[in-house]
């Protein structure tokens, strides 16, 4: 069997040399048994092994027991130990999460601040082919889609499972062979947790009157599930290079190239925003299926909520997916020194320099010449108030700067944080797009003032 594993660790890169892995021991049979094969495996493979055991407080003095088990055996063993421990029923109360989750949850934090701490590089579950078959199962009753049909994975982050490529029978085939000692957790057996139910009722009906060896189709339609999943989420990274941009704490999405998508490619769009986000949890095929629809009818201040306060809503043919609670204040006010580089509250800078020819570039506004004599003496550089007005250059009349940046297409966001140079509330330059006509550089103008824009990280 070991060789079967090692094959496996190889095939996927799990494990590399000199590597220290934290073998996640809970003292029942399944850890025990990979404990002892990688124990072995160590000494020939050149990595080595450590134990890690969480208590989560949930079975009273059968819970220390167990670790009291683990202690024992790895200091008979000389095998180096880490234990962690939670209070996993007062953790499920406050998160208002079952303890079931709650306790996978934190003992999955406690594993990644080991790695983070550099006690241990990865950490080792002994999931084997059945829980694999049960996962699957659950995700299909949860309607949870193909990427739910791909179960768990070989490597997720800092955790491997160098068990999955053997079965729950040969997995105790190992321990009797090796008579490996371990304890049983008795809750194991009460089917009114969730997995324990598709473990001990739903599997054996199923392999009992359906097929007898529905772990292994399950985990054929895993690897097919993988495979076309691949291939699918690729396409969709590829889409979200094309009609996607990042913008600070938003992800914008062009909603007609969203909508020319298949919907198969189109959901993974919407799943890459929200992940750019760096939310991962929570969100349901619902959620995807409502922002599919606000960027096919393309409204323009339509939006729909999703969960973990994260909204999406529709602006001038932009999809902009972003925090519902996370408002910024970008206003600012400072006096403007035409003699000097001034610097704005984020970081970008507008300079000052006299020239002799009018200039114009492609920086889209950023560079910007006024008739010097013209510029009253006090300017300021602010955000919009509240009655601002200009006169376009080339517009042939004014209007509020409410109605320029309507018809300019800009989103709110765009509109607080677009600096102005101003005198009261006549527009001067709305950096970035226009000037105002009673500023232009005329055949009659003797001095000319140039103005540069350099936006933040462009410095």
């Amino acid at each position: 069997m070991e060789k079967l594993v090692w094959k496996y660790i190889t095939e996927h890169d799990l494990i590399k040399e000199g590597q220290n892995i934290g073998v996640a021991t809970s003292g029942g049979p399944d850890s025990m048994a990979l404990l002892v094969c990688l124990s072995s495996l160590a000494k020939l493979r050149h990595f080595s092994i450590c134990c890690v055991h969480f208590e989560h407080g949930i079975r009273g003095v059968r819970s220390l027991d167990d670790a009291d088990f683990v202690v024992a055996y790895c200091d008979a063993r000389h095998i180096p130990l880490f234990m962690g421990a939670a209070d996993v029923p007062a953790l499920a109360a406050g998160w208002g999460q079952s303890e079931e989750t709650a306790a996978k949850r934190a003992r999955e934090a406690y594993f990644d601040s080991l790695v983070r701490q550099g006690d241990i590089d990865l950490i080792a579950t002994a999931h084997h082919q059945s829980d694999q078959a049960e996962s699957i199962l659950m995700h299909m009753l949860r309607g949870s889609g193909l990427s739910g049909l791909r179960g768990i994975h070989s490597r997720n982050g800092n955790m491997v499972r160098p068990f999955l490529c053997l079965s729950k029978k040969r997995v105790m085939e190992y321990v009797d062979e090796h008579a490996i000692p371990y304890v049983t957790d008795e809750t194991n057996s009460n089917s009114a947790y969730r997995r324990n139910y598709v473990r001990n009722e739903l599997l054996p009906a199923i392999e009992e009157h359906l097929n007898a060896d529905v772990s292994a189709a399950l985990v054929r339609l895993s690897v097919l599930a993988r495979e076309d999943t691949d291939y699918l989420e690729s396409r969709a990274g590829e889409a979200f290079q094309t009609i996607a941009a990042e913008k600070g704490d938003t992800v914008e999405l062009d909603a007609e190239g969203l909508s020319a998508l298949h919907n198969a490619i189109a959901g993974r769009v919407v799943l890459c925003a929200i992940r750019a986000l760096h939310v991962t949890q929570d969100i349901e095929y619902a959620h995807v299926r409502a922002v599919l629809e606000l960027a096919k009818k393309n409204h323009t201040g339509s939006r729909v909520n999703l969960s973990g306060s994260i909204c999406a809503q529709m602006e001038y043919g932009k999809l902009v997916i972003g925090f519902t609670g996370r408002e910024v204040d970008y206003r600012f006010e400072m006096r403007f020194d035409p003699e000097d580089k001034n610097i704005l509250p984020d970081g970008s800078f507008i300079t000052v320099s006299e020239a002799t020819r009018l200039e114009k570039t492609a920086a889209g506004g950023n560079i910007e010449c006024f008739d010097a004599d013209k510029l009253p003496k006090a300017m300021t550089l602010r955000t919009r108030h509240y009655g601002d007005a200009i006169r376009p250059i080339g517009a042939g009349g004014g209007k509020k700067l409410k109605e320029y940046f309507i018809d300019k297409k800009l989103t709110r966001k765009e509109r607080e944080q677009t600096p102005l140079l101003a005198n009261g509330s006549d527009i001067i330059w709305v950096v970035g797009h226009t000037i105002s006509e009673e500023y232009k550089v005329t055949d009659e103008t003797k001095r000319i003032l140039r103005l540069e824009y350099t936006p933040t990280g462009e410095g």
